[in-house]
């Protein structure tokens, strides 16, 4: 289940003990609409994206936040079992530990900048990150099972035809 997080504008008050923001400062001198706009951006633009971490990454987080570490163990639950990337609806977390969370993380998956299909209906995408690191991944499908192959190196492209990649494997 998918949820929009961004239903409503994001308010100072949100942010109130974000790490190394000066709201104050930043929402001087600018309209009602620009603040919200340009704080949004802002904010979200020096957010820590969870889903870069692995479990003792996740368990560093969360001691530097004064948490337990099994609060890292909830956390990839919720992200990897629940697949949720709304820290409201974590309603094993306190709303105090929520707020604190969202105001200094975020979970935000790659999204797709390219897609190319070939005839056998093999797709090939390029993704982006939060970091706007891009990488390629390639799922065929063959025979009752589907086989994705993941590029583990940020920036290299697959220049090689699909179906030559698909004769490699074999």
């Amino acid at each position: 289940m998918h949820v929009n997080r961004y239903d409503r504008p994001y308010l100072a008050d949100d942010f109130i003990g974000c790490v190394g923001y000066d709201v104050r400062t930043f929402l001087k001198d600018n309209s009602d609409h620009d603040r919200s706009v340009k704080f949004q951006r802002f904010v979200m633009s020096k957010k820590l994206n969870l889903l870069q971490y692995d479990i003792s990454e996740m368990r560093s987080f969360f001691a530097n936040v004064g948490e337990d570490s099994f609060r890292a163990d909830q956390m990839m639950h919720w992200i990897y079992r629940r697949y949720c990337d709304d820290f409201r609806l974590m309603t094993n977390f306190s709303r105090s530990l929520r707020r604190r969370i969202g105001s200094i993380s975020q979970i935000i998956p790659p999204r797709i900048q390219e897609e190319k299909v070939s005839l056998d209906g093999t797709i090939k995408w390029r993704l982006i990150s939060s970091s706007k690191d891009t990488f390629e991944t390639v799922c065929i499908r063959d025979k009752g099972r589907i086989t994705l192959c993941i590029s583990s190196q940020i920036g290299m492209f697959c220049e090689v035809s699909i179906l030559l990649c698909f004769k490699q494997k074999i």
